[in-house]
């Protein structure tokens, strides 16, 4: 599997081990990079892990040929088409939960 890293995870809790989870898993490419740059990108990829800067529009879903998942290193998936990416069978995954213990300090 090919995952593309669109956002550094440099979060010191939990940016090592989702690294090596991924790693785990497949192939990680760590390229930060334009929501246009994206669109070119994504082709070769199983998943990509965006952040909320990206707009993952039905345009770069469909140039995702091989995409299986879209994660985002957010909470929030409003800059995401989900209904769209859920509609050929693509799984949307967020960082739902992240923030809690930031926002509670």
């Amino acid at each position: 599997m090919r995952i593309l890293v669109t956002v550094p995870l440099v979060d010191p809790d939990v940016g090592p081990q989702a690294m090596k989870m991924l790693s785990e898993v497949g192939e990680v490419d760590v390229r930060p990079m334009t929501t246009e740059q994206l669109r070119d990108a994504i082709r070769d990829y199983d998943a990509v892990i965006v952040s909320v800067w990206h707009r993952v529009t039905k345009d770069i879903i469909d140039a995702g040929r091989n995409l299986k998942v879209i994660g985002t290193a957010s909470v929030g998936t409003d800059h995401i088409d989900v209904e769209y990416a859920e509609s050929k069978g693509i799984k949307v995954v967020s960082a739902a939960g992240a923030s809690t213990y930031s926002v509670a300090n």
